[in-house]
């Protein structure tokens, strides 16, 4: 199935870092204590992680019936996503290894949807718009998740080795690192297929859908760093 999809024939897709990410990671590297940080950030990022698989699930409903080889792949996916049918390798499940890991009070998880980030809320809601909406939206939201993770497990999974996490609790970001590549490749290849038959307003609805979650996603990063600042400039008032 991955070779009728022509994995070495594509050419990388443009990066998606923006500079609210490039900032936290930045700032994350520079605390002498970054645990209080990262339990912030992983509240948060728990409720997008098992939000947008739920999300991507509507993205079934918009692939036309007889593209199969995109059908097989994106299932097969999903299959990974929600642990290949084990509860105990559910991506959102190894993620909160994590959490646990960096002191995260795993009684608040998953948090309600005003105790998370307004830029976490938006993506997440723009991602369940977009996957459920037009072919267009919906190819263009699978794209962009998908190069955002390759830009953002890797370097994400350097800062967190060097604070000293062992690799059994970093292992949802080492899986991330990995199969976004191959992910990233692929969902290149079914969203290029598909746009040699888009009429020009559907390549307006695909360029549309790209910019709105550019800008929710910078959001995102951006209200994750402060509300990292936040919780580490109260701590230091009251200690």
């Amino acid at each position: 199935m991955v070779s009728q999809l022509q994995l070495s024939s594509l050419t990388p897709t443009p990066s998606r870092t923006t500079q609210n990410e490039v900032r936290w990671l930045e700032w994350i590297k520079q605390q002498d204590d970054p645990y209080p940080a990262l339990r912030v950030f992983s509240e948060n990022y728990h409720y997008f992680s098992i939000n947008q698989a739920v999300s991507f699930a509507r993205l079934f409903s918009v692939i036309p019936a007889h593209d199969r080889d995109s059908l097989v792949f994106l299932a097969d996916m999903l299959h990974q996503e929600l642990g290949q049918g084990k509860s105990d390798t559910v991506h959102s499940v190894i993620f909160e290894r994590f959490a646990k890991a960096v002191g995260v009070d795993m009684s608040k998880l998953p948090l309600a949807a005003d105790q998370v980030v307004e830029g976490v809320r938006w993506y997440a809601c723009e991602l369940d718009r977009g996957f459920g909406g037009s072919l267009p939206c919906a190819l263009a939201t699978y794209q962009f998740v998908e190069g955002s993770g390759i830009d953002t497990y890797a370097p994400l999974l350097g800062i967190l080795r060097d604070i000293g996490l062992s690799e059994e609790d970093l292992e949802f970001f080492t899986l991330h690192a990995e199969v976004e590549i191959d992910h990233t490749a692929i969902a290149a290849n079914i969203v290029e297929r598909a746009r040699e038959t888009f009429t020009p307003e559907q390549n307006q609805a695909f360029n549309t859908q790209k910019w709105l979650l550019q800008r929710a996603w910078e959001q995102f990063w951006g209200d994750i760093l402060l509300a990292c600042q936040r919780e580490t400039s109260n701590l230091a008032v009251s200690n």
